[in-house]
């Protein structure tokens, strides 16, 4: 048994793809993603392939502040937002020596969600001038709100 490996130059690729064949004779064609290939002595089967980076891509404020919106927008979405707002402007006029003690709970939770949204910006915010090449990692972020 015989091995080809065939390298794919491809636009736009971040990195060199390497497709490793088993060599065979029928012609067959093997797609990795939307590139054919076709090695002159055909292939029968893809046994591997993998992307192997040229050079990592250096984390940039604008992939940091990405980052953040990411988290915040997985657990407070926009939608949900606007409603969190809405329900804050509604316990403002009522006052809050008006609120009932559920309303009171439900300001609560309101605030602390505002205040993790703040801290997660800080933490973008803080990051922004020099992203550390980890910048996605957990460590670098408040904890779930």
């Amino acid at each position: 048994m015989t091995y080809n490996a065939v390298k794919v130059d491809r636009a736009g690729c971040t990195g060199n793809i390497w497709a490793v064949f088993e060599a065979g004779d029928n012609g067959e064609q093997i797609f990795l993603g939307d590139v054919a290939i076709k090695p002159g002595d055909g292939a029968a089967e893809a046994i591997a392939c993998y992307v192997e980076s040229l050079a990592p891509e250096t984390p940039t404020a604008d992939m940091v502040r990405g980052e953040a919106r990411r988290r915040i927008l997985a657990i407070y979405p926009e939608w949900r937002q606007m409603n969190m707002t809405d329900r804050r402007v509604e316990l403002l006029r009522a006052g809050e020596a008006n609120w009932t003690e559920g309303e009171a709970g439900e300001a609560a939770a309101l605030q602390a969600a505002w205040d993790w949204i703040k801290a997660v910006r800080a933490a973008s915010n803080a990051m922004e001038g020099a992203p550390p090449e980890d910048f996605t990692d957990d460590s670098h972020w408040p904890a779930s709100a």
